[in-house]
């Protein structure tokens, strides 16, 4: 059993696509950061690091939360790879696995907390939703693979080399509902999730 696991939030992109910023969209009543805040920590998780780079001053006055830290990731506009090393690089020592989700992938507690329930009664090293042929989020990373992402080039790099790479040690759970494929990209996506909520 894992006795100690780390959310890792993605928040420091650009939301182009968007024209506004993700982190600060209303899902059920709250900022879209605080609602992932805490989901990740009433599904059971120690911490949640959350990676912030484009304007991060104004999402982080929203944050407040004890067994959440706020990582700056200077390189944000490089892509999101360079969150998830930072977000490695400031994971607790004794944390045996983390959960990266991107801000924009709103995920209900009760939905991570089956990930890590499974994770846990596992030996895989990688444990992912499953639904309708393809991989979701959040995705779980035993710690043994923390430096095989960490290697990789900051602006090249992509966690898919590292799973594609570990294929025989994943977990796949499989879930019913398309949710976990949800990401908030575009106004139309958010407006239609928005919708079903």
């Amino acid at each position: 059993m894992l006795t100690r696991m780390t959310g890792i939030l993605l928040a420091a992109g650009l939301s182009t696509r968007m024209g506004s910023l993700k982190a600060l969209l209303k899902w059920h009543g709250l900022p879209l950061i605080n609602y992932q805040i805490e989901s990740l920590l009433n599904a059971g998780l120690t911490n949640v690091i959350v990676v912030l780079g484009h304007e991060a001053p104004t999402i982080a006055r929203h944050i407040d939360y004890a067994q959440t830290t706020i990582v700056l990731n200077p390189s944000y506009t490089e892509g999101k790879f360079t969150s998830i090393q930072i977000g490695l690089e400031n994971t607790p020592t004794d944390s045996q696995a983390v959960a990266f989700l991107g801000v924009d992938q709103p995920r209900p507690s009760d939905t991570i907390r089956t990930l890590i329930t499974e994770h846990s009664a596992s030996d895989a090293l990688v444990t992912v939703p499953y639904q309708g042929g393809h991989r979701g989020h959040p995705i779980i990373i035993h710690r043994r693979l923390f430096n095989d992402i960490l290697s990789l080039p900051k602006t090249t790099g992509n966690l898919r080399d590292v799973l594609d790479d570990n294929e025989e040690k994943i977990l796949r759970v499989p879930f019913s509902s398309d949710h976990v494929h949800l990401d908030l990209n575009r106004p139309e996506d958010y407006n239609t999730a928005s919708l079903k909520v």
